[in-house]
């Protein structure tokens, strides 16, 4: 009689409860085809094991967006320090004079030609030194050319 009615219990339980009775039968079922129950098994471990690491995944670029937050914000920071301590020493450089200009105005004029003749100096012997090199390119290319009119 208790038999019974704990018999019936169960039964009246996993009637409301589907899902427990489906997982049941596939156990029995898996008790008597242990080949595709074993395959069944390996299956369901991969996918639990694609999907923890999935998760894993999600997990570490999730931390690794929070922590790049505060180092991109203080970067940003620094950045714009730097570009406004640039613009502030340009400003200030660009108002002070140079001393020789503002005590010695004859000198620097005095060094400045001297400086601009010695320039004209150097560009010329520099463009002399080209117009020999291109007379001598110019030879060469004359030699070559008569070379190869002979050997026609």
């Amino acid at each position: 009689m208790m038999q019974n009615a704990v018999t019936f219990s169960i039964n009246n339980w996993l009637e409301k409860k589907q899902e427990l009775l489906r997982l049941l039968k596939l156990l029995d079922w898996s008790t008597h085809h242990p080949v595709i129950s074993s395959i069944i098994i390996l299956f369901i471990i991969t996918i639990v094991f694609t999907l923890i690491k999935v998760i894993i995944r999600m997990v570490e670029n999730t931390i690794l967006s929070i922590i790049h937050i505060p180092l991109r914000v203080f970067l940003g920071i620094i950045r714009a320090g730097w570009s406004s301590t640039n613009k502030f020493t340009k400003l200030i450089f660009q108002n002070i004079e140079p001393i020789e200009k503002k005590y010695f105005p004859a000198t620097s004029k005095y060094n400045n030609s001297i400086i601009s003749t010695m320039e004209g100096k150097k560009m010329s012997e520099i463009y002399q030194q080209l117009t020999e090199l291109n007379k001598q390119q110019e030879k060469l290319l004359q030699e070559i050319h008569n070379i190869l009119e002979q050997d026609k």
